[in-house]
């Protein structure tokens, strides 16, 4: 508690027109704007000791750690543009004060306490939907530590258990002259509190105050207030619905607890305050205001064919599954068009539409026959299967297949779930490339263009179970650390991209360390040379993950085992959703292009990954003629011996041929192989064979090389 008055804030630059906006309710009238990205924020008056009028000092310092606590809440529109910007800071670097700010170049945010003995800068994730946004969301944030021990963050009044941390009590600190500090964050006394950027300032050789002030926030703040303690989780509920003003005033007020104020039911949505569900739709007033859909009226918000009552209410759909009432859940997603994720709306899914749909399915189930196949793939097959028939079964290909996206002139989703592509970046018009097969996306990294999947994320999550991506690459040139070919996010999802620096790739799924782990071994498997690769990932949940480059098994760890956990980002192709975007190509953006790209959330057998790689045709002919895998020879291909006969014939025998594959001897001149030449007759059905060249070089002709293809159509 202070005084009014006591802790005004002034403008850094003092020739800037302060501007002021409308703020996340009309309750809580104006916010701070600071969007017009001129380098200004605000600092609070008399709160740093270089600078003349510091008798508010203790209130942000001495009086934090004389407490033993702090907690910040604000609300932000937006979010830092830059690696580590701070939104509320009192310096926070070194041993000096705190900070709530942006996590390296991540959408996730932290709460930076210097002066206590915690591990430092966990990230809470703030989400894809306000970070990097052209219209980004109003995000509550409250930060809380004390003494104690205790250190968190929340986001929208939920708590953020990834920077819950234990441990994290008040530590001595001593300054330059030997004199204890006071224990805890509250040792930024030469800083002032500022709001959207950093003060850095430090006094000259004499004693006199230079002011630098960075790491400036282009966003809108507002209703910010501090305490020298840690509020608790139900007043951080609170906070996050109300402004500080009405808590204070007593008029936060719910009567009908739908998640709305009853002023604001009754002056701004037109609502009952006395009653949760106005239009009796079976959601409450707070969640259709939330998802701004209509409260007062009972609508079909998610435009699947069913209106919100018939959604929310089991009698209600019983209607539309004659025949199929017991088998089917009378509750889907009233804000949710595809409930289950299976590639077919809910509606659809609960009747029968001539030759577009002849099934009954579950819209809350996504294989409602359980064969391992998703109802919209089968439906959907090019091989044609029933979805209701556990029998009945597509292509193999197709088993726990979650997306797949050829690229031939459009971003579809050839895995019939929905997950088209959108084109994101500065350029947002697609353009195509020759591919591997057909064409591919060719991919600007100047204009940091990358193609996001649309639909429900939360099929490419893979929670508990196993994961396999796949996709041909062609690089024209590597210049950013981890360039993305796939990706979920960071952490425990999963991502495709380069190794570090190398010249090769890496790939991790549900652990924090990529497959290789070394960077020479992905430096043995280069793919910057123009060429088009195959590259594919696959973890075993709880096992092991692993990564082949061109059909070869470059590396498999078990040291960690991979736990793939939910991620709210969606599937980006071509960039890196979890590394947000400061102009300088922080998204790890592709440069060069990408094509037939296929997500399972199953682990695909050695048998098939060999086959994506060696057969010349893409996943759609595999699909479409139910390519059986070739089996994998029985061990490695080797020469057991070579030489002239004495007919003068040159003979090579080698062994571990696979008897269901045709191999052919090739020979040539140069080096690098452009002069290939086919000798003798191809070989098949057997895993020995001695191939021989009946004219091969004299001593006075050039060198010859020999290699044995695996040529099986």
């Amino acid at each position: 508690t202070h005084a009014a008055g006591t802790h005004d804030a002034a403008s850094l630059d003092e020739n800037a027109v302060i501007v002021y906006s409308t703020g996340p309710t009309t309750a809580f009238g104006q916010a701070l704007d600071l969007s017009d990205p001129s380098d200004n924020g605000l600092f609070v008056l008399n709160t740093s000791s270089l600078f003349d009028g510091n008798a508010y000092l203790p209130t942000f310092d001495a009086d934090i750690n004389t407490a033993g606590g702090i907690t910040i809440s604000f609300w932000a529109q937006g979010f830092p543009d830059t690696t580590w910007s701070p939104m509320i800071a009192k310096h926070g670097e070194g041993s000096e004060g705190f900070q709530v700010r942006r996590r390296r170049n991540e959408t996730n945010a932290i709460f930076t306490v210097r002066g206590t003995e915690g591990a430092d800068d966990p990230g809470a994730n703030v989400g894809t939907n306000n970070a990097g946004s052209a219209q980004p969301r109003w995000v509550h944030y409250v930060a809380t530590w004390d003494s104690l021990g205790n250190r968190r963050i929340y986001v929208d009044g939920v708590e953020d258990t990834a920077i819950t941390l234990a441990g994290d009590t008040a530590q001595i600190l001593m300054d330059d002259d030997g004199n204890e500090l006071p224990a805890g964050p509250g040792n930024g006394d030469q800083f002032s509190l500022t709001f959207g950027m950093r003060d850095s300032s430090q006094p000259d050789v004499d004693g006199n105050p230079i002011a630098d002030y960075n790491g400036f926030f282009d966003g809108l703040l507002d209703d910010i207030a501090i305490w020298n303690r840690a509020i608790t989780p139900e007043e951080v509920a609170t906070l996050s619905a109300a402004p500080l003003s009405l808590v204070l005033a007593g008029q936060a007020i719910d009567t009908d607890e739908d998640g709305l104020f009853d002023a604001d039911e009754v002056d701004v949505h037109g609502t009952d305050p006395l009653l949760a569900d106005t239009d009796g739709d079976g959601v409450d007033d707070g969640q259709e205001v939330a998802k701004s859909s209509d409260a007062l009226n009972d609508n079909d918000f998610d435009g699947d064919g069913l209106l919100n009552s018939q959604e929310t209410s089991g009698p209600a759909n019983t209607a539309f599954v004659e025949g199929f009432i017991e088998d089917v859940p009378g509750s889907t997603n009233w804000c949710e068009a595809d409930t289950d994720g299976d590639g077919l709306e809910d509606n659809f899914e609960l009747i029968t539409n001539g030759t577009d749909n002849i099934y009954i399915t579950n819209p809350n189930l996504a294989d409602t026959d359980g064969d391992g196949f998703t109802d919209g793939s089968e439906i959907k097959s090019a091989t044609g299967s029933n979805p209701t028939d556990l029998t009945s079964t597509p292509s193999e290909w197709e088993r726990s297949l979650c997306g797949y996206c050829q690229f031939d002139g459009d971003l579809s989703d050839s895995a019939f779930l929905s997950a088209d592509g959108v084109m994101d970046g500065l350029e947002t018009t697609p353009a195509y490339a020759t591919g591997q097969f057909g064409q591919a996306i060719d991919l600007d990294k100047v204009n940091e263009q990358r193609v996001v999947i649309t639909g429900n994320e939360d099929n490419f999550d893979a929670v508990g179970s196993d994961l396999t991506v796949s996709a041909w690459v062609q690089i024209e040139d590597f210049t950013q650390r981890f360039e993305a070919v796939i990706a979920k996010g960071e952490g425990t999802s999963w991502r495709l991209a380069r190794r570090t620096s190398t010249d090769g790739l890496a790939f991790a799924a549900g652990t924090t360390s990529d497959v290789p782990l070394e960077e020479a071994t992905s430096n043995q498997f280069p793919v910057n040379d123009g060429e088009w690769h195959h590259v594919l990932g696959v973890a075993t949940n709880g096992t092991e993950y692993s990564l082949y480059v061109d059909g070869i098994l470059v590396d498999t760890r078990t040291d960690i085992t991979p736990n793939i956990t939910d991620s709210i980002n969606p599937v980006w192709i071509g960039g890196n959703p979890d590394t947000g975007g400061d102009g300088n190509g922080a998204f790890r953006t592709w440069s060069g292009s990408i094509d037939d790209v296929a997500v399972w959330k199953r682990a695909l057998t050695p048998e098939e990954i060999s086959e994506l790689f060696t057969n010349t045709n893409s996943l759609e002919f595999l699909i479409t003629n139910d390519v059986t895998p070739s089996p994998l020879p029985e061990g490695p291909v080797s020469i057991v011996s070579c030489g002239f006969d004495e007919e003068g014939n040159f003979d090579i025998e080698a062994e571990g041929l696979t008897p269901s594959r045709t191999y052919q001897l090739m020979s040539s001149i140069l080096l690098d192989g452009t002069d290939l030449n086919g000798v003798g007759e191809p070989f098949t059905g057997g895993t020995t064979n001695i191939f021989t060249d009946e004219n091969p070089p004299t001593e006075a002709e050039a060198r010859t090389f020999y290699t044995i293809y695996d040529i099986t159509e």
